[in-house]
């Protein structure tokens, strides 16, 4: 018993103490979803999960009810919009974003930040939610952090990832159509898990998923179109026993109806604001984000006077103002008061907007206070 307590006591001092009051905040992608419950784990932190793509209304709700003074946001701001920032910097929260262009390099950042001299790390594909779910629980079996590879190679990023790390003992998750030789040429592998013909039939499974949802949200036909047909090849190419043709076509199918259905995600995200502007009634959270979002684009705005010297004291006053009213929304959402959080959003907005407005007339009626030509 006296060495668990002493075992214990030693893992808890390999952690910075700052990750005690932590939370991890990730989108629903399988790939980051993986990384960031292994990093939570490790640092005893609480995992909230929004819909990728979007701010969800509750991964909002449990931010500002976690009463956390750090918050880790795992993914690029395509997976979770830069809005998250803007919430978080109302109650003075801190937010560090993990992340890289691709899900390779958000992994990469992931490991860098959560393990100094880890004994061993896994690689999985990307794109291989079987080979993906293997992976994490291999990590975390060992306390590992969990790396990706795409088809044929592993990215600089990566690779530059696990020379600082300095991991020795590297796990591989096979995945169809795997280059293993090339693979090997760029890191040594101890151990490799095998693939199996289950990790085609998932993925093309998640594809016609994918499909299917693509249909009920009325995305672009023509994506829709273009995937069912690359479905039906890897349908083919599985039959005849070419499961990496499979493999990789259909999670090109799928990545297709996701980023369709991102872009479908922003235009009604922006009709819904201008439908705001005009007077519909939200929820008091909806109404929360957008007028943020009013605010942050208030202050571009007004920060753009300011550079060719326009006097915008009276606007900057109101910008000022309409913060002051979201602090307090976002005070009665942390006490559940959600009917006040809704008037004091809506506030928030008429004021952001009113700046807007005023600002623009000066614009229109040539007020600004140019900068004087220099005397020769």
């Amino acid at each position: 018993m006296k060495f668990l307590y002493m075992f214990l006591a030693a893992a808890l001092l390999t952690l910075p103490s700052s990750f005690a009051d932590t939370v991890v905040l990730v989108s629903s992608s399988p790939a980051d979803k993986a990384v960031a419950e292994i990093f939570g784990e490790r640092i005893g932190a609480k995992i909230i999960v929004t819909e990728w793509g979007i701010l969800s209304e509750t991964a909002v709700r449990e931010l500002i009810l976690s009463n956390k003074t750090k918050v880790y946001i795992i993914g690029g701001h395509t997976a979770i919009p830069s809005l998250v920032e803007d919430v978080l910097a109302l109650s003075g929260t801190q937010a560090k974003r993990l992340w890289g262009y691709t899900r390779y390099e958000t992994a990469a950042a992931v490991a860098e930040e959560g393990w100094k001299s880890p004994k061993a790390a896994v690689i999985a594909h990307g794109y291989d939610e079987l080979g993906i779910k293997n992976a994490k629980e291999r990590a975390k079996a060992v306390g590992a952090p969990l790396l990706y590879a795409s088809d044929t190679y592993i990215s600089e990023k990566v690779l530059s990832a696990i020379e600082k790390l300095g991991a020795k003992e590297m796990t591989l998750i096979a995945w169809p159509g795997i280059w293993r030789e090339r693979i090997k040429e760029e890191i040594e592998i101890k151990q490799e898990v095998e693939y199996n013909k289950e990790q085609s039939a998932e993925t093309i499974k998640k594809a016609q998923e994918a499909v299917q949802r693509g249909k009920s949200k009325l995305v672009d036909y023509y994506a829709i179109s273009r995937a069912e047909k690359e479905i039906i090849k890897a349908e083919e190419a599985f039959s005849g026993g070419k499961y990496g043709k499979a493999f990789r076509t259909a999670a090109a199918a799928r990545s297709s109806i996701e980023a369709s259905e991102m872009y479908l995600e922003r235009y009604k995200e922006s009709e819904e604001e201008g439908e705001v502007k005009k007077g519909k009634s939200v929820s008091a959270v909806k109404h929360f984000l957008i007028a943020i979002k009013i605010t942050g684009n208030t202050n571009s705005m007004l920060s753009k006077g300011k550079l060719i010297d326009a006097n915008v004291s009276e606007e900057l006053q109101l910008l000022s103002d309409a913060r002051t009213k979201l602090a307090e929304a976002e005070k009665y959402l942390a006490v559940g008061e959600e009917n006040k959080v809704g008037e004091a959003a809506k506030e928030a907005m008429k004021m952001s907007l009113k700046a807007e407005e005023s600002y623009l007339e000066k614009m229109r009626a040539g007020v600004p206070k140019m900068i004087p030509p220099p005397k020769y």
